[in-house]
């Protein structure tokens, strides 16, 4: 079996059992060389960059249609027309778009306040 120069002095440093780190050093390349073959792989600031990333766009995600869910679904509870009866001094309210509502007290039909 041939090794090129580059995996001998790597061999010989993990065989030697890393007495032999002077012949790694003196080669720096030699490290990059041998490491090249893991160049499709992620390195760690990579991958934690890109699953923060991922993390928050599930947050953000998950926030978006909760707030849209929750947005339809209280819509027309919060959106009311408030009355004030001019015979029972009453006030109450009645659902968006009504511009007449008769009191629930005494039945007589007043028109919206406005402001």
């Amino acid at each position: 079996m041939r090794l090129d120069p580059a995996q001998a002095v790597v061999v010989f440093a993990f065989e030697d059992g890393f007495r032999g780190k002077r012949e790694l050093h003196c080669n720096p390349c030699a490290a990059r060389r041998a490491a090249s073959k893991f160049k499709g792989m992620f390195d760690f600031t990579g991958a934690a960059v890109f699953y923060c990333l991922l993390v928050a766009a599930i947050f953000l995600g998950l926030w978006f249609y909760y707030d849209r869910r929750d947005y339809r679904r209280f819509e027309r509870e919060r959106r009311k027309t408030t009355f004030h009866c001019i015979r029972c001094d009453q006030l109450y309210t009645a659902s968006l778009g009504s511009e007449l509502c008769a009191c629930p007290r005494c039945a007589h039909e007043n028109t919206r306040l406005k402001f």
